[in-house]
């Protein structure tokens, strides 16, 4: 005879940016199969791990503005890098009073 079945734990909640943050990179991870005029809310929410669809909602008008959320995050990684490439280049350009060779 077995003991008392184990009681469910509720559910985690998802800190609302760490939420946000898992839609986003649902979209990107759904736009590697799917182009943008095919992706769906159900998708992306499926993505990110079954998050409610209201709960998209709270974070995102639509599609539209969760595609937006996507390029602004994309575009602020690549101004970072390129931040950090032109200070590497420039230090460089101090030290050795010429540029690397390419």
């Amino acid at each position: 005879m077995s003991g008392p079945a184990p009681v469910p734990r509720p559910a985690q909640r998802v800190p609302a940016m760490v939420r946000r943050e898992e839609l986003i990179s649902a979209l990107d991870e759904v736009l590697k199969t799917t182009p943008l005029l095919d992706v769906t809310i159900k998708q992306v929410a499926r993505t990110a791990g079954n998050c409610p669809i209201g709960t998209f909602y709270r974070h995102f008008d639509g599609l539209q503005a969760l595609a937006t959320a996507l390029m602004e995050t994309k575009q602020a990684v690549c101004r970072e890098q390129l931040t950090e490439h032109i200070a590497a280049i420039a230090h460089l350009f101090d030290v050795e009073k010429r540029l690397p060779a390419a």
